[in-house]
């Protein structure tokens, strides 16, 4: 499954206060991957995170400065459903 969206279109899109988020249901085992495209040059520092059902943080990817972007690869453990946050900080 693959899913776009812009950080940047809602109301708070020039603060640090646009979150977007996505939710998926997957089974135990399955590999959830999510990407953060970031134009080189911006002052977006972009950052991912994971949580479970039960609002679990289970991981949270900022590695990358401004300019570049970041990935999130996980294996999940259980079925369930799973949700990705992607915001940005200038």
């Amino acid at each position: 499954m693959q899913l776009a969206g812009d950080i940047g279109d809602g109301p708070f899109g020039q603060t640090s206060g646009d979150y977007n988020f996505y939710s998926l249901a997957a089974g135990a085992g399955q590999r959830i991957d999510a990407a953060l495209v970031d134009p080189q040059g911006s002052s977006l520092d972009g950052v991912i995170v994971l949580y479970d059902s039960a609002g679990n943080q289970l991981q949270l990817v900022d590695n990358n400065a401004p300019g570049f972007g970041e990935l999130l690869s996980f294996v999940t453990t259980k079925a369930d459903t799973y949700y990705v946050v992607i915001y940005g900080s200038t």
